[in-house]
């Protein structure tokens, strides 16, 4: 878990929790696919399933059927990445 706020990984977690690593994990997941198509010229829609151990995460971030109570400045940067992606690629969070 990175919680140096110098490192370029760090996304904002001031205490490392099982929670937050996963939402950590996720984001780098989607981060990943980002950097490794970002806006490319050639309009190829990709089909990505990101599977997740973590109900938490699958209710923030696949379904939205769940409110962030803690860590909402991270599950918003999550979420404005996964929007960018899911503009380009269809992504199923389960």
């Amino acid at each position: 878990m990175v919680t140096e706020r110098s490192d370029p990984d760090w996304i904002r977690t001031l205490r490392p929790t099982n929670n937050t690593g996963k939402i950590r994990a996720l984001y780098h997941a989607v981060k990943w696919v980002w950097d490794s198509d970002g806006t490319s010229s050639t309009p190829f829609r990709w089909r990505i399933n990101l599977v997740n151990d973590s109900e938490n995460c699958v209710q923030l971030f696949g379904d939205n059927s769940n409110k962030a109570r803690c860590n909402k400045s991270n599950i918003q940067r999550v979420r404005r990445v996964l929007h960018d992606v899911r503009a380009h690629h269809d992504i199923v969070i389960s």
